[in-house]
């Protein structure tokens, strides 16, 4: 969490992501991105907003493209969650979340990503 009167990334140019490819959500399950900033600081910052459905596994993924090779990413999952996730792919155009712990089945979970960078 980011301190009163500290200043927000500068960030990198580099567009939003899009999820690109969901497992072990459940079923009616799925993933999205909400980026935030402005055009001018390259949307470096948003949550992936995750529905999980009625049955999730406890294995699951969430896969992000990114249009150009982003900065180094930082990922922080919310507390409901529960979550412990890996991230791979950081230094390229699609980074994977996955994790070995399941969603709260039929809830709303975020994971907020930022460039881990200023420039």
């Amino acid at each position: 969490m980011r301190q009163y009167g500290e200043v927000p990334p500068v960030l990198s140019t580099a567009q939003p992501p899009a999820v690109s490819a969901t497992t072990g959500l459940g079923t009616g399950g799925g993933a999205a991105v909400q980026s935030k900033g402005s055009p001018s600081d390259g949307q470096g910052f948003g949550h992936i907003n995750i529905q999980a459905g009625s049955n999730p596994s406890a294995s699951w993924s969430i896969t992000l493209s990114f249009p150009q090779t982003p900065p180094t990413l930082f990922f922080a999952g919310d507390s409901g969650a529960a979550l412990t996730f890996t991230v791979s792919g950081q230094g390229t155009q699609t980074i994977t979340l996955s994790g070995s712990t399941a969603f709260g089945p039929n809830r709303r979970h975020t994971i907020a990503y930022e460039w881990s960078v200023s420039q």
